[in-house]
C-alpha cells in the first residue's frame, strides 16, 4: 500500500528555510553597509581635520613670521571658515618679552565655537636673548 502523502525529496530546501537563509544574508549585508558608511565618514571627517591643522599651522605662522596686518581672516579654500588670534600680553612665567599667542579657527556654522585652537609661546625682547 502506497501512502497517500507526497515523496519528499532529500536534498531540497523548503520555503521557510530559503526565506530564513535570505533574511540573515540581507541583514548581514546591511550591517556590512552600515559599517561601510561610518568607516567612510570618519575617514572624510579626518581628512578635513587634518586640512583645518594645516591651515591653522600656516596661518599662524605667517602671523609669528610677520604679516600682522589683522589678527582675524578668513581660510582661503575653506569656504566660510574663520580664524583670529589673539594675544596675551602678560608673559609666560614672569618671563619679560614672553607672550601667550592663541590661534582659534570657527566653523562656518558654529562661529563662536571653537572648532580648532593651536597655542605657541613668541618671544618679543627687546635687544636682549632670552
Amino acid at each position: 500500500m502506497r501512502s497517500s502523502r507526497p515523496a519528499r525529496r532529500h536534498g531540497a530546501f523548503t520555503l521557510i528555510e530559503v526565506i530564513v537563509a535570505l533574511a540573515i544574508a540581507s541583514g548581514a549585508l546591511i550591517m556590512l553597509l552600515s559599517v561601510n558608511s561610518a568607516c567612510l565618514q570618519k575617514s572624510i571627517h579626518a581628512r578635513q581635520a587634518r586640512a583645518l591643522d594645516q591651515w591653522c599651522e600656516s596661518a599662524l605662522d605667517r602671523w609669528l613670521l610677520g604679516d600682522r596686518k589683522s589678527s582675524r581672516g578668513d581660510f582661503e579654500g575653506m569656504h566660510g571658515w574663520r580664524w583670529d588670534i589673539r594675544v596675551d600680553q602678560q608673559g609666560a612665567f614672569e618671563l619679560n618679552g614672553v607672550r601667550r599667542v592663541t590661534l582659534t579657527a570657527h566653523t562656518p556654522d558654529q562661529p563662536f565655537k571653537a572648532a580648532h585652537t593651536l597655542v605657541c609661546w613668541d618671544y618679543q625682547g627687546k635687544g636682549e636673548q632670552p
